[in-house]
């Protein structure tokens, strides 16, 4: 006997994002990080949430937006019972461009049982959000090039990235060596 729907909700499993929302819309923010920085990767789930006995939950994926994401494990699902989840997606922001960049995972689920029921689920929606900035100056005075604290980032430029120094004035920024 089955007394419940099969449930599909997102769930953050590990990594560096913050996933929020609820019903079928969730939003996935990846930060900000330095361009030319560790890239963030978080590991994504598709739980069956339905409390048992519930129907089985299949799916398959949509990704749509940036390139700025990589991607993997979006394949096709079926068979979740309730309280299991689908856990081999992840979503990677790199850090090889700057800009503010979006994309748009859409989970088509369905749920069955054994009396051959199969429903159609409303689409769940997972908006990823994500910026890569070029290390920007945070004094308004002198200070060290090579001083991590001086950055927006928390982390000194290199000699394959960009940094933003931007001021009505020119500033005095002190670099003790390197090919910068």
């Amino acid at each position: 006997t089955i007394n419940n729907f099969a449930t599909a909700v997102f769930e953050a499993l590990s990594g560096g994002g913050t996933l929020t929302g609820s019903g079928n819309a969730f939003t996935l923010n990846l930060g900000t990080i330095a361009l030319g920085g560790t890239t963030v990767t978080e590991n994504l789930g598709v739980l069956n949430a339905a409390v048992g006995p519930a129907d089985l939950l299949s799916g398959s994926f949509t990704v749509s937006g940036a390139s700025a994401f990589l991607n993997n494990g979006f394949a096709a699902f079926s068979g979740l019972s309730a309280g299991q989840a689908d856990t081999p997606p992840d979503i990677t922001l790199l850090t090889n461009q700057s800009g503010s960049f979006n994309e748009t995972v859409t989970l088509y689920a369905t749920g069955s049982n054994s009396s051959g029921y199969a429903g159609t689920l409303t689409p769940e929606v997972l908006t990823i959000i994500g910026s890569v900035t070029p290390p920007g100056w945070k004094l308004d005075q002198p200070g060290d090039f090579d001083a991590a604290a001086n950055w927006s980032t928390g982390s000194v430029p290199t000699a394959n990235s960009d940094a933003l120094i931007n001021f009505a004035d020119q500033p005095l920024v002190l670099h003790g060596s390197g090919n910068d």
